[in-house]
Parts: structure tokens; sequence; C-alpha cells
């Protein structure tokens, strides 16, 4: 009935929410892990418990944007634009009115999160240390080169 542009409503909200999500997830988590003392940042809990952290505060910052993005896409109401759509919510439910369901969305999605997010960290440090063995190797096999051509 609404046409093919109807498959894309809620798609500039969706990408609102998701950049800076991102933004905030993976930046407050180097922060958090450089703010450890440096003997254990590469530890896998300390990873996880600022995975955790960054998560929290990403998940806080950016879930009413989240909000209106859903409300944006049901068809019960009819909104112009973000903006439209926090101005109504707000002013008939209060300023947490953007906040529901985030107790629920937050039991399901930390965990998760947390997870990606150290998992990411210890496939960074892997893949740096891979790098630095590889570097070595190949040190080690041009000084074989050189005293095998003596």
């Amino acid at each position: 009935q609404e046409g093919v542009l109807s498959l894309y409503k809620g798609l500039v909200p969706s990408l609102a929410g998701i950049a800076p999500y991102i933004a905030i997830n993976y930046t407050a988590f180097d922060l958090f892990k450089k703010s450890m003392p440096e003997e254990v940042q590469h530890h896998a809990s300390v990873s996880f418990v600022t995975a955790f952290a960054a998560t929290t505060l990403a998940t806080t910052c950016c879930y009413p944007l989240d909000t209106l993005r859903r409300q944006m896409q049901l068809k019960t109401v009819k909104y112009s634009s973000i903006l439209h759509a926090f101005k109504d919510m707000t002013a008939k439910g209060g300023p947490l009115a953007v906040y529901r369901g985030f107790v629920p969305n937050m039991l399901k999605n930390l965990p998760t999160n947390s997870v990606r997010l150290a998992a990411f960290d210890a496939s960074k440090i892997a893949i740096a240390q891979g790098g630095e063995v590889y570097a070595g190797l190949v040190a080690e096999n041009e000084q074989q080169r050189q005293t095998a051509s003596c």
C-alpha cells in the first residue's frame, strides 16, 4: 500500500542511533582500558569489565534514539521527524518516556555486547602479537641469508 519507500521507514533514526552507539562504545572501552594500570590491561577479566562499563555507557546514552526509532516505525502514531517523536513522547510520558523498556534491553544486550567487545580486544592483541612474531621471523630469515651468502 505504501510503496517501496515504506521499507526504509526508520532508516535515518536507525543510522542516527547506531553510529553514536558504536563510537561511544569503542571510545569508552579504549579510554577505560587505558585508565587501568598497564600490567593488567591485557587480562581478559579487565577487558570484560571495561567492555561491560563501556557498553553500559553507550546503551544509556543511545537508548532514547532506539526508542524513538521504534516509535517512528509503528503505524499507530505518525511522526514527521525524530524531534517531533521526542517532543510528543516526553510531553505524554515525561522525560523518562524515551527509556521505556531500558532494563529488559540491558539484561538482553549487555552480556552479548560485552563479550563481543572483549573478544574484539583479545583478537586485536593476538593480531598485534602475531605481527611482532612475523617481523622477528623475517629479521631472523634475513640474518640467516646474509650469513649463508658470506
